[in-house]
């Protein structure tokens, strides 16, 4: 039998203080449970949106065949409706004079109809590559078409970087395992505001769809469309690292680096 409110009344005060004790320990318990299965939904929502590239890593994510298989699972045939929003990249010294790629992240908007919009991000690493659907929203998001690159053009854009890599290698060296880092988080990738970040100590340097690489003075204008990245660079403490451990110095801002859009070679 349940405790009337009556009862509850004539029980000493100890008693009351378990019993409230006791249902606000159950309360709290029946929160968590609610909140563990809305976590689990989520999780299981994450996998079910995620996939992995196959027999891709960051060293070889940036190929024309996969950028076409991006786009095949997107299922978007339009590519001017699939927009690259930013993307980091980062690149190692690995004592060649190409570097390797690390670590690639690019969160894209894949604009389904003038009133739903997908957003993807393309995650890779020195292990494995996913594609993983993150939200989808119910609202127009088409003015992005006037400020962002379309990821079929952006995504050959970046595989230019190797391209890039001598000049980096000569003009800020980082030793070797040391890391160079591609930023682009412009609002406007298709005309970026990079004019305040171009100093005399950290110039522009163009990327041409050809490969050539150029530091251009700063009233220059840009004529054709590129992919803009800031460039940081972390250097290798020799002093501090070893044999068996790298230690590198904090970030340093260097560049600012336009890979020319258009397509793979």
């Amino acid at each position: 039998m349940g405790l009337t409110y009556a009862q509850f009344k004539r029980l000493k005060p100890v008693y009351k203080r378990r019993i409230i004790m006791v249902g606000i320990i159950g309360f709290a318990l029946f929160v968590l449970l609610l909140l563990g299965i809305s976590r689990l939904i989520s999780f299981v929502q994450l996998q079910m949106n995620t996939t992995r590239l196959q027999d891709t890593t960051a060293a070889s994510v940036l190929q024309k065949d996969t950028m076409q298989e991006i786009i095949r699972i997107i299922g978007q045939d339009n590519a001017s409706k699939l927009l690259t929003l930013d993307s980091t990249m980062t690149v190692q010294d690995n004592g060649t004079s190409s570097g390797i790629v690390t670590n690639l992240t690019i969160h894209m908007v894949n604009l389904v109809s003038n009133n739903q919009a997908e957003y993807w991000t393309v995650t890779a690493n020195e292990k494995r590559a996913t594609l993983q659907k993150t939200e989808t929203r119910r609202e127009n998001m088409t003015a992005l078409s006037m400020r962002k690159v379309p990821f079929n053009s952006y995504f050959p854009a970046l595989s230019r970087v190797t391209s890039a890599m001598p000049f980096l290698l000569e003009n800020a060296p980082v030793g070797e395992n040391g890391l160079y880092h591609f930023v682009d988080d412009f609002d406007n990738n298709q005309d970026p505001a990079y004019e305040r970040f171009v100093t005399e100590d950290t110039p522009l340097v163009l990327v041409s769809s050809l490969g050539a690489v150029s530091k251009i003075a700063n009233e220059f204008s840009l004529y054709n469309r590129y992919a803009p990245t800031k460039v940081s660079v972390q250097e290798v403490n020799e002093d501090r690292s070893t044999t068996k451990k790298t230690v590198l110095e904090e970030e340093s801002f260097r560049f600012v680096m336009m890979f020319e859009v258009g397509n793979f070679l």
